[in-house]
């Protein structure tokens, strides 16, 4: 294995927002925050992982109900001044043929 964290970007441009991201197939999601304002999820990957699949992160914030006719897993929930964001992984991924 050669497992190294890297980050990524996610769009926040509503509420709720998705983004997907394309990962190796057994890549953990470790945590979702802000860094300079921005939106991100890391997550640790291996490299030597040949196969993908698609990834879709959710930001939404207290209160929000988007979740009712969706499975998800909850990465974390950041607090951000008087704002409370909640990040989560859409389930089930869906894996790429590259």
């Amino acid at each position: 294995m050669n497992r190294v964290v890297y980050k990524y970007p996610l769009a926040i441009d509503k509420d709720p927002t998705f983004t997907t991201l394309t990962l190796p197939c057994d890549a953990v999601l470790l945590h979702g925050g802000f860094q300079q304002g921005e939106p991100h999820v890391w997550a640790l990957v291996d490299l030597d992982q040949a196969e993908v699949a698609e990834v879709t992160v959710q930001i939404a914030g207290t209160g929000h109900k988007e979740f009712a006719e969706r499975d998800v897993e909850h990465i974390n929930s950041v607090c951000d001044g008087a704002y409370v964001w909640h990040f989560f992984e859409i389930l089930p991924r869906r894996r790429v043929r590259m």
